[in-house]
């Protein structure tokens, strides 16, 4: 039977069923278990997602509390509010000859406004929340035009509030998904939106989706496909250190170095349902738009599985929800405290309501059936609860905060620590039992930023204004055009304004990520720090009450500054506005100038007396060889003697007369040269010790 090839639409559709179905068996068990920890993460005595069903069912039916004390929030919003709180923050910086620094801050600003107008904090707070609810959590970025009028696009960072709708390549390990090689976003549109939008497509959904119940609820389900596009294409070099692909631009002025092989990478997008692709484009960049932030992460025989805090809390948390019902059960059940006495002392109405009335007094009849005085009727207390439910419960309480990795002080309730030392280090104990999930979190805004480094020059490829964010959030503007000479430069417009160009294709950058309060807070730090100096240091606020007012974060504090500043004394302010250099300093930076001149002076003489050295020790080394060779000669003419010696002495033995005048000679002369050698090495090593002296 002959294979039936597919093209165009068709093929693009099987091939997501295909790939679609690899994710449901690879991954089918690790959602289902995020599945359920979300559930178990928001359980509470409605909906009873942390109590098994078939003992919920029976104790309902028994009338036997079932009770919920869901404890596991104030550890997830811990994490949370901890995120929050030190926000990771894109950092850019040049790396090659043709990038700038200002150009990586103008960078940097850029990025700064998309995370603004994308509204990005939600985004990267919604994933890690999720990482920490059941291990994993994304946020993914698209691309969209400004307005209905305009063909210049925005890049836009957008949260993902299902983690369960995204199915990202199985195959992946890199915690960030770098290399992801394609993904999904499933998503639902209601009959009427699908209808107007497309109206010639038949009215078909994703059909392969676990979510059978969205049709039904009068929505249209459809997802987004998104693959990886190799493309095979010349890399050159140019003459300035930059690279393009084959067929590119070349900038005027630059010339082609090199040409190599590569290949160009680009991200095809499509809108599909079971039966039509709706939508299609292409995103330029290398990597799969979609960022997963994990929680814990272990391999098991190469399958990962992942988990937040939820997963191991279960248990004891289930115990916790048993032991608080179980004690709930004790005490509701226990009868009212009666009175104990005998028969006919409680004629007195007022005894039946004594345990629902507070009554002024009861009466007890004094005497028994005997005519015998008896005894005032008593109350029988109340046994308690049992101290093993009460143990058990405390007991599943702590198993509760270890499990997770926090403690009393990690979430600001009372402990047995009283110095402010010791509660800190408490603190820094669950902070570091749970940094993994904001450490994880940076790594992946960390590749978000090399992501949008590489889309911003396929996107900002017009001239056009963009806006930029300084780090205390003051906006300014700068002018995109792709083809300017440099990566930066400033010229003058002509209001006399300072205008910057900036030209994203020139130069290459590189991405960290700085995690730390935000600079609200640092600015919320330092105004009270200069607070507490002026009340230490009074002068301070005689000198610098502009700086201080500065400082503060309310409304008016800039204004309050400049009306300060203007009424500081000149020798405080410059005439100009500008802020004076004091007398003392003044002293100081010219001291400080001709320090600096001395040392200067005196590198130039230690440069000429090092080349004297280096000149005096390679005439040492010259000598050095000559006498070198001249022990190669001894050494040679001593083997030579030694021979005539043993010759000598031979001759001897057998009655003949050897030349012993001449031997003694030749004996005197290699002394003589013993002499000289060694007086040269002696030399040597004093001028040697010398130069080391000097130096």
């Amino acid at each position: 039977m002959a294979k039936t090839t597919l093209s165009g639409d068709e093929a693009i559709i099987a091939e997501a069923k295909k790939r679609w179905a690899i994710t449901e068996d690879k991954s089918a068990e690790e959602r289902r278990l995020m599945l359920e920890d979300i559930k178990f993460s928001i359980g509470d005595s409605d909906n009873g997602y942390q109590w098994p069903s078939s003992v919920m069912m029976e104790r309902q039916a028994d009338g036997r509390p079932a009770l919920t004390m869901n404890k596991l929030p104030q550890f997830i919003n811990q994490v949370v509010n901890d995120a929050r709180a030190n926000r990771p923050q894109i950092k850019i910086r040049p790396v090659d000859n043709g990038a700038d620094k200002e150009a990586a801050e103008v960078y940097q600003g850029i990025i700064r406004n998309i995370e603004s107008v994308s509204n990005a904090d939600l985004a990267y707070d919604m994933a890690v929340e999720y990482s920490a609810r059941c291990g994993l959590g994304y946020f993914r970025v698209i691309t969209d035009y400004i307005d209905d009028k305009s063909f210049d696009q925005d890049i836009i960072i957008k949260r993902v509030s299902d983690p369960l709708s995204i199915r990202l390549d199985p195959n992946y390990t890199e915690p960030d998904g770098s290399d992801a090689k394609w993904g999904f976003v499933e998503d639902k549109i209601p009959k009427e939106d699908f209808e107007a939008l497309y109206p010639k497509a038949e009215m078909s959904q994703w059909d392969v989706s676990e979510h059978g119940d969205w049709y039904s609820e009068g929505n249209i389900r459809i997802c987004e496909y998104m693959r990886i596009k190799e493309t095979p294409k010349n890399l050159q070099l140019l003459s300035d250190g930059s690279t393009i692909y084959e067929g590119d631009l070349i900038p005027d002025g630059l010339t082609v170095e090199r040409t190599r092989k590569g290949k160009k990478c680009e991200v095809e997008w499509f809108k599909i349902t079971s039966s039509h692709v709706l939508e299609r484009t292409i995103i330029k960049c290398s990597y799969i738009p979609i960022f997963p932030v994990i929680g814990n992460e272990v391999f098991i025989e190469g399958k990962p599985y992942r988990s937040g805090m939820v997963r191991n809390a279960k248990d004891p948390m289930r115990q916790y929800n048993y032991w608080a019902s179980a004690e709930t059960e004790m005490v509701a059940l226990a009868p009212k405290a009666p009175f104990i006495g005998y028969a006919g002392q409680f004629k007195d109405p007022k005894w039946k309501t004594a345990n629902t009335k507070n009554h002024a007094f009861l009466e007890a009849d004094q005497l028994d059936i005997d005519g015998d005085r008896a005894p005032l009727p008593q109350r029988q207390g109340f046994a308690g609860v049992p101290a093993g439910i009460v143990n058990a419960k405390a007991g599943a309480n702590q198993d509760i905060r270890e499990t997770v990795g926090m403690y009393n002080a990690s979430v600001g309730a009372p402990s047995s620590e009283t110095s402010g030392r010791a509660i800190l280090a408490k603190q820094k104990e669950g902070d570091s039992g749970t940094f993994h999930y904001t450490d994880n979190q940076s790594r992946s805004i960390r590749h978000l930023g090399r992501v949008i480094i590489e889309m911003i020059p396929s996107y900002f490829d017009t001239q056009r204004i963009a806006r930029i964010l300084g780090e205390d959030g003051e906006s300014s503007e700068v002018i995109v055009a792709p083809e300017a000479p440099h990566a930066l430069q400033k010229h003058e417009n002509e209001k006399g304004e300072i205008q910057q160009v900036f030209n994203p294709n020139v130069g290459k950058y590189d991405v960290t990520v700085t995690v730390g309060p935000s600079f609200a807070s640092r600015r919320m730090e330092s105004a009270e720090s200069m607070v507490e100096l002026a009340r230490v240091i009074p002068a301070i606020g005689t000198i610098a009450p502009d700086l201080i007012a500065r400082s503060m974060d309310f409304e008016g504090a800039e204004e309050i500054a400049d009306r300060l500043k203007a009424s500081l004394p000149p020798q405080v302010v410059g005439e100009d506005g500008k802020e004076p250099i004091p007398p003392q300093l003044q002293a100081i930076m010219q001291q400080v100038q001709q320090t600096t001149q001395a040392i200067d002076q005196q590198k130039q003489v230690m440069v000429a007396k090092e080349q004297e050295l280096a000149q005096k020790e390679q005439d040492i080394n010259s000598a050095s060889d000559k006498l070198a060779a001249q022990k190669t000669v001894f050494d040679a003419n001593a083997k030579y003697l030694k021979l005539e010696l043993e010759n000598a002495a031979l001759k001897q033995q057998q009655g003949e007369k050897a030349d012993l005048q001449g031997m003694s000679a030749y004996v005197q002369q290699l002394e003589e040269m013993v002499v000289h050698l060694s007086n040269g090495l002696e030399t040597i090593a004093d001028e040697h010790d010398e130069i080391k002296e000097n130096e």
